[in-house]
């Protein structure tokens, strides 16, 4: 077998990595402090969770696929959008204590469904100020995670709350 027979999985899939680009900045725009990588990637997947549980919809508005990976819920797409925000000007990466946080530099409001905008408003009252322990806490008791395999998607039971 060459190296152009090698198939590599990705780890989490996006349908629209722009939608996934609009939930980062609005959260970023809307938290008091900078947040680390992983904090982002939990709030986000905490936004999809929440937002699919109120509407019974199968895909969140990050349009990602998560996995169960060794600190929760994760895709290889954060990182692209992470490195494409930043190319764009629309973030900066910002020193902290244990390494690097991201803040907004585009204060624009480019999310205009008030359905998103509301479960956000509430991941961020309820999580913005919390430490990533409590995000992580949260996450790890929810039925679905627990019920998901080390490196397989997250599936919603979105036939009770």
């Amino acid at each position: 077998m060459n190296l152009n027979e090698i198939k590599f999985t990705e780890i989490g899939n996006v349908g629209d990595i722009n939608e996934l680009k609009k939930v980062i900045i609005y959260l970023l725009n809307k938290l008091d402090t900078v947040k680390y990588k992983t904090e982002i990637i939990k709030l986000c997947f905490v936004l999809d969770y929440l937002y699919c549980k109120e509407y019974g919809v199968k895909n969140g508005p990050t349009t990602v696929d998560y996995v169960k990976y060794n600190y929760g819920p994760y895709s290889d797409k954060f990182i692209e959008a992470f490195e494409e925000l930043k190319k764009e000007g629309k973030i900066v990466e910002v020193s902290l204590q244990f390494g690097i946080g991201y803040s907004s530099t585009d204060k624009t409001d480019i999310i205009t469904d008030e359905k998103i905008k509301k479960i956000a408003e509430e991941v961020i009252s309820r999580f913005g100020t919390t430490s990533l322990r409590e995000i992580k806490d949260f996450i790890y008791n929810l039925e679905e995670f627990n019920k998901t395999e080390f490196g397989k998607n997250i599936v919603l039971n979105l036939n009770g709350n």
